[in-house]
């Protein structure tokens, strides 16, 4: 009897296996995972590490301190190599019959302090307290132009003042004189001509005072807006020293002109 073997083959599914176009997919995507994944595993693993180590050094400190006390011996944490890089021991004094212990970094931890920048730290604090000085500077010469300017304005204000009572005598003087002339029209010694002059003269007189009072209230809006005496600003920086008492004593002056006097013209 004959017997033979018919392979059917399904190829309803395809083929098994993956082609070299799939498999070098794979490999970019593979390629770009392992981009990402690395950097972040070794920021992890630098971490970590550093936690150990640090974790490591407390424990060296704490455990030389209390071994210290507890067998009153010396007990010396240092490196033991060049550096600290290499590791560190707890190292016992003579007395005792302790083993030294040595920890060692774990990942090749290193630690670095910058010791010289170029002078960059003090230039930068040199540039900090300039900068200060000068806002200072600034505050103090501003200071001083409000000062100025109600000195200026309270200055205005008697000026004015003063010119309107100087208009107010004049125009009564003029007065007098134009009666008198009015007098003498009547009794025949003088012109009529003299009589209107001496009319022109008053009625200027008059323009005058009413222009003085006019200015003398407009100081005294000014002096109403400006009369602010600052000197609290010598109490900070270099001039505080001296600066401190001059600002107390000039707002106790302020004050006492306030409730004695009601003020410089009226103006608190």
């Amino acid at each position: 009897m004959k017997v033979e073997c018919i392979v059917v083959s399904d190829t309803r599914f395809g083929s098994g296996g993956f082609t070299l176009i799939e498999l070098m997919v794979g490999i970019a995507v593979a390629g770009v995972l392992l981009a990402l994944a690395v950097p972040s595993f070794q920021n992890l693993t630098a971490n970590n590490a550093l936690r150990s180590s640090s974790a490591d050094l407390v424990t060296a400190i704490n455990t030389a301190r209390a071994q210290a006390v507890n067998l009153r011996v010396d007990v010396v944490l240092e490196e033991t190599g060049s550096s600290w890089t290499d590791g560190w021991r707890v190292k016992y004094g003579a007395g005792t019959t302790e083993t030294d212990q040595t920890f060692t970094p774990s990942g090749g931890v290193t630690v670095t302090q910058t010791l010289f920048n170029g002078f960059k730290t003090a230039n930068s604090v040199r540039v900090a307290e300039l900068q200060v000085q000068s806002g200072r500077e600034a505050l103090r010469n501003v200071g001083q132009g409000v000062l100025l300017d109600a000195v200026t304005a309270y200055t205005n204000v008697l000026a004015n003042q003063t010119l309107v009572e100087a208009q107010r005598a004049n125009v009564a003087s003029l007065k007098e004189t134009q009666a008198i002339t009015q007098r003498r029209l009547n009794a025949g010694d003088v012109t009529p001509t003299d009589t209107a002059q001496a009319e022109a003269r008053l009625n200027r007189g008059l323009a005058d005072l009413n222009a003085a009072e006019v200015n003398f209230a407009i100081s005294q809006a000014t002096a109403a807006d400006q009369l602010y005496l600052a000197g609290l600003v010598y109490r900070t920086g270099p001039y505080a020293p001296n600066g401190t008492p001059f600002a107390n004593g000039f707002k106790d002056y302020v004050t006492l002109l306030n409730e004695r006097d009601g003020g410089l013209n009226g103006v608190k």
